[in-house]
């Protein structure tokens, strides 16, 4: 699973380098994160990590932002950003995308493997694997797991850095 820094410097580099604002941008990944408290049930990727609930809230989001200051799209902007979550661990292990709609859960793999010899050979993976998630409703005693790694501390620095730069301006008028 990606560590909840990654959910965050991901949504948060995306919207930033897409011109939306710092306040925004920071909001949004703030709720990017929030699929991952559900480990405080006792349970992970559950009914959280479903697209169906999010989506579905987005005709009364918008709704609602009608008749308030909340603009449509700043709704819209956080729906993306929670959806965002659930993709990214789509492609990390298996997710309940459809529930309650569908049972099982799905990972996409997308691997690339080299094999080192005389002639260096390219193996590469894509495959919709699906299972029964039973499993993803019972809840655990205990768990544990990488909150931070240092892959992940690189990686969100990086673009956390690269994200407030962008917000500074210094990309103005240059390609």
């Amino acid at each position: 699973m990606p560590e909840p820094i990654i959910h965050f410097a991901v949504v948060l580099t995306s919207l930033t380098l897409l011109g939306v604002d710092l306040k925004r941008s920071l909001a949004a990944s703030a709720i990017s994160t929030t699929p991952d408290l559900d480990i405080l049930l006792h349970i992970h990727r559950s009914m959280s990590h479903s697209l169906i609930f999010p989506l579905a809230t987005i005709p009364v989001l918008y709704g609602l932002s009608r008749n308030r200051k909340v603009r449509g799209t700043t709704l819209l902007i956080m729906v993306a950003a929670y959806c965002s979550h659930i993709i990214l661990d789509f492609f990390t292990g298996y997710t309940p995308l459809f529930w309650p709609l569908h049972s099982n859960s799905f990972w996409l793999l997308v691997q690339v493997d080299i094999h080192v010899s005389s002639i260096p050979t390219f193996t590469f993976t894509l495959k919709l694997l699906e299972k029964v998630a039973v499993e993803a409703y019972t809840p655990f005693v205990e768990a544990e797991g990488v909150v931070l790694s240092s892959e992940g501390f690189v990686v969100a620095t990086l673009l956390i850095a690269l994200s407030l730069y962008r917000q500074r301006g210094f990309f103005k008028g240059r390609p």
